[in-house]
């Protein structure tokens, strides 16, 4: 697989991850506008619906409401799959030719005209919507497959699949032809004013991976494919780009990359751009494994070179580098040979690129264990001058190494692994006092991946997790502060834990991450205890609070209760029986109920008996005498949870109105439980820390009033809700929130600038999340679809877009695919 496809497959990630904030204002603009035209200020206020119109509207508004939810994720389906299919289709004709004989002719149906018609008119509104940034991304699309023709239907984002989508899902969930083409209309115009926003997403991705459209007009040549384009036809795509103004001429898109800790490599500028010389031999050597080389004609020397000195570049695959690559690191545990080199005895051939010869697995020789151990043991007593005056120790051990006590499986490995840590030790996003220690782990990791051939491969591999952990933990953070010094000692000191114990058992790894993390734990919390306690508790009320109030339901359904009554304790006094059960257990250290909660469970008791139906003139005047001391303990209640006063007041009012019906009725109901009773009846409401530790379903949702009550007022900024309102979180969301982990740094829009954040603390069960912001910013809590919307909006950005590992092999993959095309030059080591 090629850098080209690990980039556009990221932005697909990208795309599928702001589909929904697309969908959500989709229906929320159709919504408005049929409600406006059915209210008379639409569009059309000047024209009146007649009967029919108007109940296709009307039953688009009731589509609209009821089926919203089910939509979104139908949609969201079915774009999905179509942008799979397309995925694999890219500048790769497998949709066929076929010429039509006069006999095969047959007449097309209305209904297939009128399904073509809608898909033109809807594919041309999308590609309407933003055509700067959808030409940009065909363009880079066609240039990171090496086309000289751009053609819209090849590129998977484009505006087609979004209309097939559309148009398919509508008519497969909306029988009446008419008020699928109600909601066609209003939801493709609102779809076109979130389709820019949407298209900037697909192109920053493309571009924050180095990637730029370039434009370069040359005569064009055609294929049998470019013909049928440019001559105008245009399959479920679009045009082909063409420079303005220039007829006969094809864009010709020159690749870019960015590679991290190296200038941009660009085909424009191919000679005056090297890799790190300190790479070199490594690049290499990696070079002549990937296949027979063949000298490249016509390439110019790099200034003050000649040509003795040019490598024999590409092999005779365009792609093979990277296939030799892409192979180590995700393919099972096997070892490309060199072509023309003779097969070991019982070497496996299947599963080898392009018919290339593998390796069998062999275990590493007790020699080249012994060599990388005395490697080990010199970094322990390293002094740290030293260790910085030459970070990348691979380089050096990879020539000193003895070819003959190391398989070809295990002298590309080393290479590999040691071009790896060039990049990760320039990464300028982890500060230098981190990358100094991280150093200090090569020996390790690469025996780690000697022992090990499945490393590579393997993302879950401890030694690979702890490399990006360490990573994660560091951005952003500055050395100069006590937090900062306290992670950079902590990461030191696992480093010379590791260094230490390491021999053959890839678990110190493990502890070596579980420490870490227990580390970040305390230190982060300790920036924030007050806060990080706060979401804590928030998260264990809202589990007590709604099993509190399904016990209370259950208590109330016997009972002859005015339905008033029964709101107000389900929605009120559960949450004033839980508040101050939680504030007084938390002050004691019994779970036992505490006297203000036993006081309101038995104002709960006399509540409810105020409420019933009485059965003489006598219960009426004892309702008398004790309703002042009701309402005193009801006030008290309400004011404990914060209730907002119109919301008291709407309280009291329902209440005054129950109270003063009873009193004002002749007739008397008899036989019903005395207060006594209903004293006894609800003692069997218990309340316990141990129902808040378990939670009723696996994803958890923390009311605001509960973070807000329990926050008392403090300066915290509080987003919870979002603007799905259904709380969606699709499967694919949960790796990005998989990413949060403690002390990950991202980047927060407040006003016009970006400001760092940091995550101090995530909630038991991941219902909460708070992080810290610079330059004494008010800390901030997100629920998890409250920080997914804020993430596709691009009010939030991760600092770092992937693990510092999978930057590196980024990078290098993007370096194959520079020598590869023969974009990059490079020298032979002297």
């Amino acid at each position: 697989m090629s850098a080209a496809k690990r980039i556009i497959s990221l932005a697909k990630e990208r795309a599928l991850f702001c589909f929904p904030t697309l969908v959500k204002q989709l229906l929320d603009g159709a919504s408005l506008a049929i409600d406006a035209t059915l209210t008379g200020g639409g569009r059309r206020a000047t024209t009146k619906l007649n009967v029919r119109e108007e109940g296709n509207f009307v039953a688009a508004q009731q589509f609209l409401r009821r089926q919203s939810q089910k939509f979104q994720k139908n949609f969201f389906t079915h774009y999905q799959a179509k942008l799979e299919r397309a995925m694999q289709t890219i500048y790769f004709d497998v949709r066929g030719q076929s010429k039509l004989k006069m006999g095969e002719l047959s007449l097309v149906g209305d209904e297939a005209v009128m399904r073509d018609l809608d898909l033109d008119r809807l594919t041309k509104q999308f590609r309407d919507a933003d055509e700067e940034s959808l030409g940009l991304v065909n363009i880079m699309v066609a240039q990171l497959h090496g086309q000289a023709n751009v053609i819209e239907r090849e590129n998977p984002f484009r505006p087609y699949l979004l209309a097939i989508s559309l148009h398919e899902v509508v008519h497969q969930m909306v029988a009446e032809a008419e008020v699928a083409k109600v909601l066609l209309k209003h939801m493709s115009e609102a779809m076109v004013r979130g389709l820019p926003a949407y298209y900037t997403e697909i192109r920053t991705a493309f571009e924050a991976r180095g990637v730029r459209a370039r434009l370069v007009a040359r005569p064009n040549v055609t294929t049998q494919r470019g013909r049928a384009s440019s001559s105008g036809q245009n399959t479920q795509g679009g045009p082909v780009t063409q420079a303005p103004g220039q007829d006969g001429l094809t864009i010709s898109a020159v690749s870019q990359y960015r590679v991290s800790g190296h200038p941009t490599i660009s085909g424009a500028t191919v000679s005056n751009v090297n890799p790190p010389t300190r790479i070199l031999p490594n690049l290499r050597r990696l070079l002549d494994k990937s296949g027979g080389a063949a000298q490249v004609a016509g390439q110019s020397l790099p200034p003050g070179a000649d040509s003795g000195e040019l490598s024999e570049s590409l092999a005779q695959r365009p792609d093979a580098l990277q296939d030799l690559i892409w192979n180590l690191f995700h393919r099972a545990p096997t070892t490309l040979q060199m072509m023309g080199e003779e097969e070991g005895e019982g070497a496996v051939v299947a599963g080898a690129a392009a018919g290339m010869p593998v390796l069998p697995l062999i275990p590493a020789s007790s020699e080249l264990l012994a060599a990388l151990n005395r490697y080990q043991a010199q970094e322990v007593g390293d002094d740290v001058a030293v260790a910085a005056a030459e970070q990348n120790r691979l380089l050096k051990l990879r020539e000193e190494i003895d070819p003959k006590i190391a398989t070809e499986q295990e002298l590309l490995t080393i290479d590999v692994v040691a071009v790896l840590f060039e990049f990760i030790l320039e990464d300028p996003q982890i500060p230098a006092e981190v990358r100094l220690q991280i150093g200090r782990l090569q020996v390790p990791f690469l025996k780690a991946a000697v022992l090990d051939k499945s490393l590579l491969q393997d993302e879950t591999h401890p030694a690979r997790r702890l490399l990006n952990r360490l990573g994660s933990a560091s951005v952003g953070i500055d050395p100069a502060t006590p937090q900062g010094q306290g992670l950079i000692a902590e990461i030191k000191r696992l480093t010379v834990t590791v260094l230490e114990q390491f021999e053959d058992d890839a678990s110190v790894f493990a502890t070596a991450l579980e420490e870490i993390e227990r580390y970040l734990a305390d230190s982060l919390r300790h920036t924030d205890v007050t806060n990080a306690q706060a979401i804590e508790d928030a998260e264990k009320i809202s589990v007590l609070l709604v099993k509190t109030t399904i016990l209370l339901r259950d208590l109330m359904v016997p009972l002859r209760v005015d339905s008033r009554v029964v709101d107000f304790v389900l929605m009120i006094w559960a949450r004033v029986l839980v508040r101050t059960y939680w504030l007084e257990s938390s002050e004691s250290e019994t779970e036992a109920p505490g006297p203000l909660t036993t006081q309101m469970r038995g104002t709960l008791a006399g509540l409810v008996w105020s409420a019933q139906e009485k059965a003489d003139e006598e219960e009426k005047k004892i309702l008398l005498q004790m309703l002042p001391g009701l309402v005193k303990n009801v006030k008290t209640g309400l004011h404990m949870i914060q209730l907002p006063d119109n919301e008291r007041q709407a309280a009291f009012d329902q209440l005054v109105e129950v109270h003063t019906s009873l009193l004002k009725k002749d007739r008397f109901f008899g036989g019903l439980p005395s207060l006594t009773e209903l004293h006894q009846h609800f003692s069997r409401l218990e309340l316990s820390r141990e129902q808040a530790r378990i939670l009723p379903t696996e994803e958890w949702v923390v009311p605001r009033v509960v973070l807000e009550e329990v926050l008392g007022g403090r300066e915290v900024s509080v987003s919870l809700d979002s603007p799905f309102g259904s709380q969606t979180v699709f499967e694919n969301d949960r790796q990005i929130l998989e990413q949060l982990r403690l002390g990950v740094c991202i980047e927060r829009l407040v006003g016009r600038e970006y400001a760092r954040a940091r995550l101090t603390w995530i909630s038991a069960h991941k219902s909460l999340y708070l992080f810290t912001q610079e330059n004494d910013a008010a800390p901030v809590v997100f629920s998890p679809s409250s920080l997914l919307d804020e993430l596709r909006a691009g009010t939030i950005r991760m600092v770092e877009y992937a693990p510092v590992f999978d930057r590196a092999v980024d990078a290098l993959m993007l370096n194959a695919e520079a020598i590869d095309d023969g974009s990059l030059n490079f020298l032979k080591s002297e």
